[in-house]
């Protein structure tokens, strides 16, 4: 006599992957409970705006209702694994693309204290530092992200901040490889000179186990340059026999990796594809070999795939050595 199929006749293997697949996805405000922030130095207040938060594995409440041994085996994959995004700029998306729940902070602050993963997307103004106004309100953000949410395992953030420029908002091509500072002399500076605004080197009970620095660099436009040395004008055909200038646009991204259990969040740390995917640059016309050499024009093209100039540390000690006593760069380092 054949037996019936049924979900449980399964191995847990695969109703774990049944179960994870079992979810779907929640937006909300999160309003910090109306907290009020001192802003400037004539003692004004600002009411600080609400976070954009998409949770991507919310479970499905009908699934919890099927049989208690499903109710049990369910609630433990989506309660270790529930994971949302932080990303103010959500809120530009259109009302289809994000559907905030009604303001409710009662229920917004019971889901936060049941996450336990969270990735968190910032971008910075090109002239913030570690004591400007503009990280601190970062930093504030992330003390009430950690004290809202007191399961969490790991806690991602990337950083992105436009490079200052005092020339405007790209750079010459002439120019690039003055303006990319090695990583090699970069590690060696860490503990005097911050690339990006500084993180803490732990919140509560979490240490950073990974940080990873560098540049993305990206097509900032062709210009042509007339024989008169009129205002050069946008290009997007570059035509033999004539003269042209190549230009840059240059970001600074900063990836950071918090974690309760350091040895077991290997699978949850940042990885290059994944930031070059969420914050492209533009990419480069086949036709800027008519104006650069072929072995530059073949490293340009690669360049908004990749990040450049790139340094990554993983681990406790060697991030903590990082952050406080610079780090010597290895043979790798020097060669990359």
């Amino acid at each position: 006599m054949e037996t019936q199929a049924h979900l449980l006749n399964l191995p847990r293997e695969l109703r774990n992957r049944i179960y994870s697949n079992l979810t779907h996805r929640i937006d909300f405000n999160w309003d910090r409970d109306n907290i009020i922030a001192p802003r400037g130095t004539e003692g004004d207040v600002q009411l600080i705006e609400p976070v954009p938060i998409r949770l991507q594995n919310c479970p499905l409440p009908h699934v919890l209702r099927i049989h208690p041994r499903i109710y049990d085996e369910y609630h433990e994959t989506y309660v270790e694994g529930l994971t949302a995004i932080i990303d103010p700029t959500l809120h530009v998306l259109s009302a289809a693309r994000f559907r905030p729940l009604p303001d409710s902070s009662a229920r917004n602050n019971a889901v936060l204290a049941r996450l336990r993963h969270i990735s968190l997307f910032l971008k910075l103004h090109a002239r913030s530092t570690s004591n400007s106004l503009d990280w601190a309100d970062q930093l504030d953000l992330l003390r009430a992200i950690t004290s809202k949410a007191p399961e969490l395992l790991t806690l991602r953030v990337a950083v992105r901040q436009q490079y200052h420029l005092t020339t405007g908002p790209t750079v010459n091509d002439k120019d690039l490889d003055n303006v990319l500072v090695p990583a090699a002399k970069r590690l060696i500076a860490a503990p005097d000179h911050d690339f990006i605004p500084r993180l803490p080197d732990a919140f509560g009970d979490m240490p950073m186990v990974q940080r990873g620095e560098g540049y993305h660099v990206g097509h900032g436009g062709t210009y042509e340059v007339s024989p008169m040395h009129a205002y050069p004008q946008g290009v997007s055909v570059v035509l033999p026999g004539r003269s042209y200038i190549l230009n840059h646009g240059i970001r600074k991204i900063g990836v950071y990796t918090y974690a309760r259990e350091p040895d077991k969040c290997s699978k949850r740390m940042w990885t290059v594809k994944e930031v070059v995917k969420r914050w492209p640059m533009r990419r480069y016309i086949e036709d800027v070999r008519r104006i650069v050499s072929d072995e530059r024009a073949d490293w340009l093209l690669r360049l908004p795939h990749e990040l450049t100039e790139w340094i990554e540390k993983r681990g406790v000690e060697d991030v903590k050595k990082w952050l406080c006593d610079g780090v010597p760069p290895s043979h790798d380092e020097y060669e990359a």
